[in-house]
């Protein structure tokens, strides 16, 4: 979608372009598209933003979640309160007589520095969400979100029309920045283009909103799998004696990775979720103890742990 909508504004623009009355109609219809498709995105943004937001109450996503919905949230707010100022903007618009061309100017040049430096601010502090220094413990990540930010902020400054150079308190308006489209224009031509400004704030946070949320991974993704438990009472017995036998089925989460101590080491688990660890039993013979400690997350969010040590014995 966030493809398609470009090319579309592309050819709606250049039937813009043209500036014949007759075409109010197709003008009138073309807004309405576009406001239909305004609706779309940000309908779209919300469902990115509850599907993020939604992972934090799953123990397996929360961790990465509780990292990444804050800046989706401050994407999400900023958003709105640009859209808010253009909707202002476009009742008053609204208001004017169809050929009001002089309503629309006199509205232009008192908004003209307004309107860019709202789209300045946007976008510099869209982009400024993302912080690096908050996944400094990540060498990998916090290297590749330096990159991805830099490349973030010369694609939106540039889908905004926005000079990248100018994303900073003081700035220039570029010469003829909006002035074709608002100072000979009448309502409906002006309140295309509002809707078009509108669309690429929605796209700009819609990128946003979707890099967050793939940073976390789909809940789907979070698969469990199962293992035989079977243990011996006794590994060490004479002929004759009885040895019972206790078996189960054991659940792994493959991606939460709890963390599993065996003799005072944290081992690191596989693929599977397990942790295989051999060790060489040396000593006198006699009742040897192995300590393992695993500390996981339960479902409601908690963090409990289970110990418990295994015996074996060395023969004489």
């Amino acid at each position: 979608m966030c493809k398609l909508l470009p090319c579309c504004i592309v050819f709606l623009l250049f039937l813009f372009s043209c500036r014949n009355q007759d075409n109010s109609e197709a003008l009138r219809a073309i807004n309405r598209s576009l406001s239909k498709a305004n609706e779309v995105l940000a309908a779209n943004n919300e469902t990115v933003y509850w599907t993020l937001n939604r992972k934090l109450n799953d123990s397996r996503t929360a961790p990465k979640a509780g990292l990444w919905e804050p800046p989706a949230l401050a994407v999400k707010k900023l958003s709105a309160e640009v859209n808010k100022y253009v909707d202002s903007l476009k009742q008053r618009l609204s208001a004017l007589k169809n050929n009001d061309e002089r309503g629309v100017r006199e509205l232009y040049e008192k908004e003209e520095v307004k309107l860019y430096g709202k789209l300045v601010k946007y976008a510099a502090e869209i982009v400024n969400v993302l912080n690096p220094t908050v996944f400094s413990a990540y060498p990998s990540l916090h290297q590749r979100l330096k990159k991805d930010k830099e490349d973030f902020r010369k694609e939106i400054a540039e889908r905004l029309n926005i000079k990248p150079d100018s994303l900073s308190e003081s700035f220039n308006i570029p010469v003829n920045w909006g002035s074709n489209y608002f100072e000979h224009s009448m309502p409906l031509q002006a309140l295309i283009m509002l809707n078009k400004i509108q669309c690429d704030v929605l796209l700009a946070a819609s990128i946003l909103m979707y890099y967050c949320s793939n940073q976390v991974g789909s809940m789907d993704n979070y698969f469990t799998v199962f293992h035989i438990i079977a243990t011996l009472d006794s590994k060490h017995v004479k002929s004759g004696q009885t040895i019972e036998v206790n078996a189960g089925v054991g659940e792994f989460n493959r991606l939460t990775r709890q963390s599993i101590e065996i003799d005072g080491v944290v081992r690191n688990a596989n693929d599977e979720g397990l942790v295989v660890h051999s060790f060489r039993a040396v000593g006198k013979p006699g009742k040897y103890y192995i300590p393992v400690k695993i500390m996981y997350t339960r479902p409601d969010g908690i963090t409990d742990t289970i110990s418990k040590k295994l015996e074996y014995i060395i023969a004489k």
